[in-house]
């Protein structure tokens, strides 16, 4: 599944779950909440996988078009 989404999409989603004022019981649910959403929107479908994981594999797989430095 190739498609561009930006780094800034990973940021928010990023603190956006670090934000929140949660109990440590419900810590558990809004990780597999972002988990889910994660490998929705990457295709990564692991069932152990962390969101920092999901993370790292789509900033990894991103292309940043830059006319300075070409295609990286």
């Amino acid at each position: 599944m190739n498609q561009k989404i930006t780094f800034i999409h990973t940021e928010f989603m990023t603190w956006l779950t670090k934000t929140w004022k949660t109990k440590p019981l419900s810590v558990k649910y809004h990780e597999q909440i972002l988990n889910t959403k994660l490998s929705l929107i990457f295709g990564a479908v692991q069932v152990s996988a962390t969101g920092q994981r999901l993370i790292t594999h789509a900033i990894s797989n991103h292309q940043i078009n830059n006319p300075r430095y070409g295609i990286t």
